[in-house]
């Protein structure tokens, strides 16, 4: 799963249970808009806690056309480099992992929604959101 966040955030935040005394020990939420959680999971992997998914849904999840418009567009792309630089500075990312995770999300912010929302319900899951 850690390896795995390198390139996607894996953990669907309102699922998530963890422990509070490990979660400021690892510097708590810090502001990294739209990416505070994958910051925080990034942090928890970088000092040694564990980290999995359970294999079942527990929330289902509404999504609409806004969900995909959300997730484009170059303001987005900014709010994705500065997550990157932030993973960069942690040392949880290597610059490959760096590039590979800029060049793969990049051309998906400036796709049309609706090709977005195509590759996310068809390519990026394993089963619908």
């Amino acid at each position: 799963l850690s390896r795995r966040n390198r390139i996607r955030n894996p953990l669907n935040h309102p699922t998530v249970m963890y422990r509070k005394s490990h979660v400021i020990s690892c510097g708590n939420y810090e502001n990294c808009h739209l990416f505070e959680d994958y910051l925080l999971w990034a942090k928890i992997i970088q000092n040694g806690y564990k980290v999995a998914n359970l294999c079942e849904p527990l929330v289902e999840t509404i999504v609409n056309d806004e969900y995909f418009d959300r997730r484009g567009g170059t303001k987005y792309i900014a709010y994705e480099i500065t997550l990157c630089k932030r993973l960069l500075d942690l040392k949880y990312f290597s610059k490959t992992d760096a590039l590979i995770f800029l060049f793969t999300r990049i051309p998906l912010r400036l796709i049309p929604s609706r090709c977005r929302k195509f590759i996310y319900l068809t390519l990026l899951r394993s089963r619908p959101i």
